[in-house]
């Protein structure tokens, strides 16, 4: 009976887990949708992915000694897929790199056009009551030329950019 109870306590916690990280992954894939991330928000959500795929290994271990039993070994399957998806180690790539720029935000690709302009308002350079010139402004190519003091970073196939200023020396 006490095998039954740590085991179906061991099936619980792996579920548990499963339900926790992908609730997780769905919350980082949202976040980086995005226009401005805050960085240290991000690096929140990837500290609590590793914790619970720390997790969900130890509890596989657990599990290892019941494989013959096939629901055991469906469960392991579960987590084997769960722990491969392809998304954890992006993520956890993307730690290294985002950590160095914590007290920042990263600007999404789709939105950094915009950004230059917010940027250029914010220091009195542009003047919305104005319509001329700045109605006339190439703000694509504005933005490539504000690129050039950020640093682009990709996840997940998406480019975001990071103040350069932001990095510790």
């Amino acid at each position: 009976m006490i095998l039954t109870t740590n085991l179906d306590e061991l099936m619980d916690k792996a579920n548990d887990y499963i339900d926790e990280l992908d609730s997780c992954l769905d919350h980082i894939s949202d976040k980086l949708y995005g226009d401005q991330i805050r960085v240290r928000d991000l690096l929140n959500l990837f500290d609590e992915m590793n914790n619970l795929v720390s997790d969900l290994k130890r509890t596989r271990e657990k599990l290892g000694s019941y494989r013959a039993i096939s629901e055991v070994a469906d469960k392991l399957n579960e987590i084997d897929e769960m722990l491969s998806d392809p998304g954890i180690k992006e993520y956890q790539a993307a730690y290294e790199e985002i950590s160095l720029y914590k007290d920042e935000y990263l600007i999404s690709e789709h939105y950094f056009e915009h950004y230059a302009f917010k940027v250029a308002e914010g220091l009195g350079m542009v003047d919305r009551r104005d319509s001329w010139p700045h109605n006339h402004i190439d703000w694509e190519a504005a933005a490539e030329e504000l690129k050039q003091d950020y640093t682009a970073i990709s996840i997940r196939s998406e480019y975001y950019y990071v103040c350069s200023w932001g990095r510790p020396n």
